[in-house]
């Protein structure tokens, strides 16, 4: 009785390991499949711009805000590796430190 529930752990363990190899395999196979050649686009634009949405979280302990903020960024391209990028935010209520 001992060896058949021997058996029945190391068939379990087997499965398991051959699933576990057969999800690698497919994840791989999914990310492989789905990749995208990017070495033929196009230049990036000179410029970029943006507009966003952003939340800051404040504390003092015991109670916990979220303060939603307005902001942009700017990106200059210098070339396809290369660029400059500035960032800016605002919050229009107060925060705790700045009282």
């Amino acid at each position: 009785m001992a060896e058949i529930g021997v058996s029945v752990s190391k068939d379990l363990s087997e499965e398991i390991e051959m699933n576990r190899t057969s999800f690698v395999a497919a994840l791989i196979g999914m990310f492989l499949l789905h990749s995208v050649a990017f070495s033929q686009t196009q230049d990036p634009p000179k410029f970029e711009l943006a507009a966003e949405f952003t939340t800051l979280e404040r504390g003092d302990g015991f109670e916990a805000r979220t303060e939603p903020g307005l902001g942009g960024r700017f990106t200059y391209n210098l070339n396809r590796t290369f660029s400059l990028e500035a960032a800016g935010y605002f919050f229009p209520k107060r925060l705790l430190w700045l009282c």
